[in-house]
């Protein structure tokens, strides 16, 4: 009994003691108190230099720290963890500016530091333990950077379609002297034509940058804010019989659709007739070439109406306006202006 009594008395002092106890001993339990996520991208120059510079000393710092523990993300390679995290922690890219990002999550809060305030990264780590109790030592330092247009790219999307049109202007020069009628040049006016050529280059320029971006893992536009190029991304492509199809490379086939109709109907003699297989030709006439023009139409009408859902990505989801693509949306309102005001079959 006497035994009895004295473990209860025990018990009983040992709770008073660690009621009077600050509850810091949770500081000790093996699970970190903050979660830091790191996001990076390695595909730009200055956000990899500005990472090991302002994040990468931070990360080696407390590694091993027992109150925090690290996740790091390339948003380059790793898009669906990014977007993944982005998500959960319910985070509104819009609200914040270019990668790199570090974010930290404790209970129910989250707090985001992006490229400009990474200066902020180390009294913001403080500020979070002091509340919680624990307060760890060592300052930092900040410097953002940007990322524009990759000049390798554009010039090989320019040099590429530069002899893509030479090839097939010599071509077409070629093929039109065998023929001699007048007619050849009646459904058009040379500086009509020069002209929806001309746009038409700039766009397919624009665009290839764009699809050889899409390729390297960006999104096609020049633009210094990392974060907006992810988001862009995601709604950068079409999906079509389980297919990711970038919007890029459906903007090629609609200008050279236009680029070979146009040349098509404007210069192609009638009738004309092409040889089939079995000894049997099919011949191209006037009715022909109307319903040509009525496809070529419905085409650039297409293409006006896929602006609409790419002005509503723009200004209401991603809130950022892509320069190349507003080159290509202007030249398809351009380019079907001129078109719906040419009349390529009333003859001179």
């Amino acid at each position: 009994m006497n035994r009895n009594r004295n473990l209860l008395i025990f018990f009983l002092f040992c709770s008073i003691i660690f009621n009077q106890v600050t509850p810091i001993s949770i500081l000790g339990d093996s699970s970190p108190l903050v979660d830091c996520i790191i996001i990076k991208y390695s595909e730009c120059s200055i956000c990899a230099t500005t990472y090991e510079l302002e994040i990468q000393p931070f990360y080696e710092r407390y590694r091993d720290n027992e109150t925090i523990d690290f996740t790091v993300i390339d948003a380059a390679t790793q898009p669906e963890v990014y977007w993944n995290v982005i998500t959960g922690l319910e985070i509104n890219v819009n609200d914040y500016g270019n990668l790199p990002w570090v974010i930290f999550s404790w209970g129910e809060q989250v707090e985001v530091l992006d490229a400009v305030h990474l200066d902020m990264i180390e009294s913001t780590f403080n500020t979070i333990l002091t509340d919680i109790g624990y307060v760890p030592t060592d300052p930092g330092n900040s410097s953002p950077g940007v990322e524009i247009l990759k000049l390798d790219l554009l010039l090989i999307a320019g040099t590429f379609n530069l002899i893509l049109f030479g090839v097939s202007g010599l071509g077409a020069y070629t093929y039109r002297s065998k023929f001699t009628s007048e007619r050849l040049l009646v459904r058009i006016s040379k500086s009509r034509y020069l002209v929806i050529i001309a746009l038409s280059f700039l766009s397919i320029i624009a665009l290839t940058y764009q699809l050889l971006d899409h390729i390297q893992g960006g999104c096609g536009c020049a633009t210094t804010n990392i974060v907006k190029s992810l988001l862009f991304r995601r709604y950068d492509h079409i999906m079509i019989l389980g297919i990711n199809i970038p919007f890029a490379l459906l903007g090629l086939g609609l200008m050279f659709t236009i680029i070979f109709l146009v040349s098509l109907i404007a210069f192609l003699p009638v009738p004309f007739k092409i040889n089939l297989p079995s000894e049997r030709f099919l011949t191209i006439n006037e009715r022909i070439l109307k319903n040509l023009y009525n496809i070529l139409v419905f085409i650039s009408f297409f293409g006006v109406l896929s602006l609409f859902y790419l002005l509503y990505l723009e200004i209401f989801v991603i809130e950022f306006i892509c320069l190349l693509c507003t080159l290509s949306q202007l030249v398809i309102v351009a380019n079907t202006t001129l078109i719906i005001t040419w009349h390529p079959l009333i003859m001179k």
